[in-house]
């Protein structure tokens, strides 16, 4: 179903581009114009590179790849996906392996600064080694703006238009971790990790859910700073204890 929709998703957006339009950006466009937008919920140049939940899941031929030669080079395909930790991702037949020593390549803006890092990865089915070659780009973190959440946070509170409807409202203390809808978010978020805007809860260090309770380990609040040094607002880690028992799950209210 999701290849369906992202084949149909691609094809609308072929439709959108002028006529002749090749997608062919180089490797600091990417990362300046698409990923840090991305990163940021702000407006991306086009809606050329699609979300996948999760790349590494999928056998070359699983993905639709054809689907982008009305305005890409022959067998190339652009997608947003969440990094996987590790230097092998195994597929349904085979799996993707980190070419070489497998370290990260920097790249640059104008051979000066570090805007980000390049990885790559060949495809194996079996001991075959293939031609198909993911090339997976990340952001360098210094680029993201330390206040970057506090920006959504306080466009939420004085009910001002968000960049983007990713970051969802939920009751969250009400949800056993299994009850919260994480997975959704896969498709541009770490694995096992979800953004909520959520009411604050008053009172104690513990907030029940129907089978367990998340508990602050720690009373206090920490500080959250602008790079200035002004103090722009705290964060409070939860963790969720089924029973008695800690359950490994962390919530981090800001």
């Amino acid at each position: 179903m999701e290849q369906q929709q992202l084949a149909v998703d691609i094809e609308t957006e072929i439709k959108k581009l002028p006529v002749g339009y090749r997608f062919e950006p180089r490797e600091r466009d990417m990362i300046v114009h698409y990923l840090i937008n991305k990163i940021l919920n702000r407006p991306l140049p086009s809606n050329a590179v699609k979300d996948i939940n999760c790349i590494y899941h999928f056998d070359p031929d699983q993905l639709p790849i054809g689907e982008f030669s009305g305005y890409c080079n022959p067998d190339q395909a652009y997608f947003f996906t969440q990094v996987v930790q590790g230097g092998r991702r195994t597929t349904k037949s085979g799996y993707w392996k980190a070419k070489a020593s497998g370290s990260e390549v920097p790249v640059s803006y104008d051979d000066k600064k570090i805007i980000g890092f390049k990885k790559s990865f060949r495809f194996y089915s079996g001991d075959e080694k293939s031609n198909w070659i993911i090339h997976e780009y990340r952001v360098n973190p210094d680029l993201i703006p330390a206040n970057a959440p506090n920006q959504i946070l306080k466009s939420k509170i004085l009910n001002r238009t968000l960049p983007s409807n990713a970051i969802k409202d939920i009751h969250f203390y009400d949800f056993d971790p299994d009850q919260l809808p994480i997975s959704k978010f896969s498709g541009y978020c770490k694995e096992n990790e979800a953004y909520f805007l959520t009411r604050v809860v008053q009172g104690g260090q513990r907030r029940t859910t129907k089978s367990g309770h998340w508990k602050a380990p720690d009373s206090e609040e920490e500080p959250v700073l602008f790079k200035d040094g002004k103090t722009v607002g705290f964060k409070k880690k939860f963790v969720f204890y089924s029973g008695d028992l800690c359950a490994n799950t962390e919530s981090i209210r800001i």
